[in-house]
């Protein structure tokens, strides 16, 4: 199975408290062709705000949903107000870890902060703990 990657610098999807002009323009008709092309991840990063998380909180598509995973930001001085990061994508055809390293200011070095775990079950990409993830459910 592949794995299909949308990068992008501008955000296709974010968080709900982020506004719509926060968002690529026609936003919502890309979201519809990626569905139709079974685009399992979009990631970005003009924000500079870190996040993962799945596109069906923003999109209510039939039996789809990718994940978005939008980067922080690992060199510049306009973090948003989080510590400068980068996340490390570790995937699988039906499950994917991403794990969001952070700037340790007292040690000098990044250090893992997060990482969250989501599997796919058809076109839908959901979260899912440890336990479950334990389990291969």
């Amino acid at each position: 199975s592949v794995t299909r990657i949308i990068v992008a610098h501008h955000p296709f999807d974010l968080p709900e408290h982020f506004e719509e002009q926060d968002l690529v323009n026609r936003a919502p008709r890309a979201m519809q062709a990626f569905s139709e092309c079974g685009v399992d991840i979009l990631m970005g990063g003009h924000m500079h705000a870190s996040h993962a998380g799945s596109t069906a909180t923003r999109y209510q598509m039939s039996e789809y949903a990718a994940l978005v995973v939008q980067a922080g930001t690992a060199t510049s001085t306009r973090g948003r107000g989080e510590v400068n990061s980068f996340n490390v994508l570790r995937v699988e055809p039906d499950r994917v870890e991403i794990d969001r390293y952070g700037w340790d200011v007292v040690h000098g070095h990044f250090e893992l902060v997060d990482t969250d775990k989501f599997m796919r079950s058809g076109n839908v990409w959901t979260p899912h703990n440890d336990g479950l993830m334990a389990a291969g459910l």
